[in-house]
């Protein structure tokens, strides 16, 4: 349907009034449909925040401020969208819906609706928002899995739930990924909660899979590459129709094996200095980044914006200045910092404990304080969330499918976390010492009064440990020399 009224009529015009009628018409069968006491406004300031049960107070707000940019489609008042993306090219949409009858359809409105139904579509939360950043962020092809998306967010769990559909299996999902449930116990839980705890009309999914269809109706694309075993090349690109490598010659595809004989060779190996093919797809990634862009969407300024980017720095471990720039890590000569001299180490330490890893800790002190804190560079933090990483591990065969796996769902439920209320991030537990320093009492709080003297000290010590003041310690250490020739610094 055409409603180029909506931004190119003006406000005073027959036409706009005429298309205000029809979009109130649509919106209040909407209503009656999906049993909502209020409607929300798609005025230029409410954007569909602000909900209202008199429906001329929305008539009232479209011809004093017009509509919201960009809602070619009534999506949050009944119209569909993959309708609208079949006939959006239709433009010989008359408007001469008549007013009277739009009048009998809201002033009888209170007939229609159950004074009992609870508000699922209230400003409880900023699922709205959510939910009209992604359509506006939204090709053609994906705009048919939104519209189920927006039917989920205002369907009831059951009759006379406060809770909805999409609401309670996210919480649920929420809870799942914090206590790392498998699949199959968060199915049988869903199966539960369906068959035995809830009503019999119930609208809650009764499998994993099916909650993470819900969650995630568009998807989270992940591309699959093969890779030669002796990694060799990645079949993208001009090898992507290759049956077997064109370096090596070995098979693209696993061979049957005739014997029931278990080969111990086989598993996941590090690539090692081939790890440059497995990087190939990241690279091609980072160009288009650096000279194309990727065309985003801002929900705070609510426009697109060409995204670019590029690489500040790495943080990797000792052995990859081997495997990505060909440093040598191993020998007399593999210390990046003192390189030739390297070797005059040895001199210090045994040479039956001598490791380049215990040589590095010997230049910690100069890289503080060049580059700052060793935390802010070093791998230590990365490696800690590699426990993370393989925690998502479920087939230990194919540890990188199940991290991939993990790691997405876990992404979907952070996504969803910042626009609903209540729902608990999943990576970011709460510190032990939370209340401790925003004045909330603690079991064994204690408080007392320090003397003069030990108030003195403190502050004394304070006052050492400031650089600030090293300038004039150093001359009044120099006085005293002066004063006294005959006595030591001590």
């Amino acid at each position: 349907m055409d409603h180029d009224w909506m931004y190119k009529a003006s406000y005073t015009s027959e036409i706009y009034a005429a298309g205000v009628q029809s979009f109130l018409s649509a919106a209040e069968a909407n209503r009656v449909k999906k049993r909502s006491r209020s409607i929300c406004c798609p005025c230029s300031v409410c954007q569909t925040f602000q909900y209202f049960e008199d429906i001329t107070e929305i008539e009232a707000h479209l011809f004093e401020n017009g509509f919201m940019p960009r809602y070619d489609c009534w999506s949050r008042h009944g119209e569909s969208l993959a309708a609208f993306s079949t006939s959006s090219t239709a433009n010989d949409t008359t408007y001469n819906d008549d007013a009277s009858s739009l009048n009998s359809t809201y002033n009888n409105d209170s007939s229609n609706l159950d004074e009992n139904d609870n508000h699922l579509n209230g400003p409880d939360d900023n699922l709205n928002e959510m939910l009209h950043d992604m359509e506006t962020n939204m090709g053609d092809a994906e705009i048919e899995n939104l519209q189920h998306l927006f039917e989920d967010a205002e369907k009831p769990l059951y009759t006379g739930s406060r809770l909805n559909k999409l609401d309670a299996v996210l919480n649920l999902s929420n809870l799942k990924s914090k206590n790392k449930w498998s699949d199959k116990s968060f199915t049988k839980l869903l199966v539960f909660l369906h068959d035995r705890m809830l009503l019999e009309d119930n609208e809650l999914p009764i499998s994993t899979y099916r909650a993470k269809k819900l969650m995630c109706p568009m998807g989270l694309e992940v591309e699959r590459i093969h890779a030669c075993p002796n990694n060799c090349i990645l079949y993208r690109k001009r090898y992507e129709n290759e049956h077997k490598c064109v370096v090596c010659g070995a098979s693209r595809y696993k061979q049957k094996k005739d014997s029931d004989e278990v080969d111990d060779d086989e598993g996941p190996k590090q690539p090692g200095n081939n790890i440059d093919v497995y990087l190939s797809p990241l690279i091609d990634d980072l160009k288009t980044l650096w000279d194309l862009g990727v065309n985003l969407y801002d929900a705070y300024g609510k426009e697109h914006f060409q995204l670019h980017a590029t690489i500040f720095c790495t943080i990797n471990d000792f052995p990859a200045y081997d495997n990505l720039s060909g440093y040598t890590t191993k020998g007399k000569k593999a210390c990046p910092v003192c390189e030739n001299e390297t070797s005059a180490t040895r001199d210090v330490f045994s040479t039956i404990i001598f490791d380049i890893m215990v040589h590095l800790i010997s230049h910690i002190v100069q890289e503080i304080k060049a580059c700052g804190p060793v935390f802010l560079r070093y791998m230590y933090p990365f490696e800690r969330y590699m426990s993370v990483l393989e925690g998502y591990v479920r087939n230990r065969h194919r540890p990188e499918g199940g991290i991939i796996e993990g790691y997405t769902s876990e992404e979907v439920i952070e996504f969803w976390q910042g626009y609903v209320k209540g729902l608990d991030s999943v990576g970011i537990p709460k510190t032990r010492h939370s209340g401790r320093l925003d004045g909330h009492a603690r079991v064994g709080f204690k408080t007392f009064s320090p003397s003069h003297e030990d108030l003195h000290d403190a502050h004394f010590v304070v006052l050492k440990h400031m650089t600030c003041l090293a300038p004039y310690a150093n001359e009044h250490m120099q006085m005293l020399r002066l004063t006294h020739p005959g006595k030591d610094d001590m």
